[in-house]
């Protein structure tokens, strides 16, 4: 009997220990925040102390520039707080557009009054405008001009029309 009531002291001495040692390691200032990136919810728990700790720990995780809206970083984290973000986004965008060729009417000596030939047929060139766009959420905030490409340079037509006074007929 003696046997028995050691082994039951030292199964509950473990058992008391065992928890002692889990509820050591628990993390008891753990609150849930209601994290809302551009109008879409997302709940967190977290045992940082204020708003910037927990969006530091955050960019660890999420791959986006955003604003911080109606709180600042130095806010303490309240239990089911409400922590409002819209993201920063820039896109890149090329328009492409037709540049028309002009008729060019030149001289030539060398042909009658009345005559004209095509020396040369026009081409219509083609050039991109490319420029920046920054959303903040899905709202364009700015856009900024980058270059622009000639990726068809224009030919123009070309047009000779005679100036000699003498028609042969």
């Amino acid at each position: 009997m003696k046997t028995h009531l050691r082994v039951l002291a030292i199964v509950v001495f473990i058992l008391v220990i065992g928890c002692g040692t889990a509820s050591a390691y628990s993390k008891t200032n753990m609150q849930s925040v209601v994290i809302e990136i551009d109008g879409t919810p997302r709940m967190v728990s977290t045992d940082k102390e204020t708003v910037g700790e927990l969006l530091a720990d955050l960019d660890n995780n999420i791959d986006i520039n955003y604003i911080l809206n109606g709180a600042e970083e130095s806010d303490p984290i309240e239990a089911m707080m409400n922590i409002s973000l819209t993201s920063i986004t820039e896109k890149t965008v090329a328009v492409t557009k037709e540049i028309p060729f002009e008729t060019i009417q030149r001289p030539n000596p060398k042909m009658a009054i009345g005559t004209q030939k095509v020396v040369q047929e026009g081409k219509n060139g083609v050039s991109s405008s490319i420029s920046k766009e920054i959303y903040h959420g899905k709202e364009l905030i700015e856009t900024k001009f980058v270059e622009e490409k000639i990726s068809t340079p224009v030919q123009n037509k070309i047009v000779e029309y005679g100036t000699t006074g003498i028609i042969h007929g």
